[in-house]
């Protein structure tokens, strides 16, 4: 009796927790959408800053200000040519994805189009940035 009554109470327990890992997961993945649409904002601030001359489209990326994501080490970081000049990581629990490894961010405020996908659990965000370079969640 005693050991069934246990187990009732450990289900019940199981029971009432198990939904808070949907509110954990739907948390993480907003938050970690509002940092990254901080973060591009941020290097698109910047690249108004950047040189004329190395900015121009059409020409080698060389002195643009881009945001680089390497999936496999939870983490992205703004950079420009090689030199990385701030990186930033992401939870283990947290996934993102981009359909392009790089977004450049040019002076004029423009961009290279591009999506971030960043889900957690069964819970999905996306954050598009469109080529003249304005930023939005969905």
């Amino acid at each position: 009796m005693e050991i069934i009554l246990a187990v009732v109470v450990i289900s019940i327990i199981i029971g009432g927790i198990m939904p808070l890992f949907s509110v954990i997961h739907r948390f993480r993945t907003d938050c970690e959408a509002v940092l990254l649409c901080q973060r591009l904002k941020y290097v698109r601030e910047i690249s108004s800053e950047a040189d004329a001359f190395a900015t121009v489209p059409g020409r080698k990326y060389e002195g643009i200000p881009r945001i680089y994501i390497a999936q496999d080490n939870h983490r992205y970081w703004y950079r420009r040519g090689n030199k990385i000049i701030k990186k930033w990581d992401y939870g283990t629990d947290i996934n993102i994805s981009c359909n392009r490894p790089e977004i450049f961010f040019y002076r004029n405020g423009e961009a290279t189009a591009g999506t971030y996908t960043i889900y957690s659990g069964n819970k999905i965000r996306r954050v598009i940035i469109d080529r003249v370079g304005r930023i939005r969640i969905e």
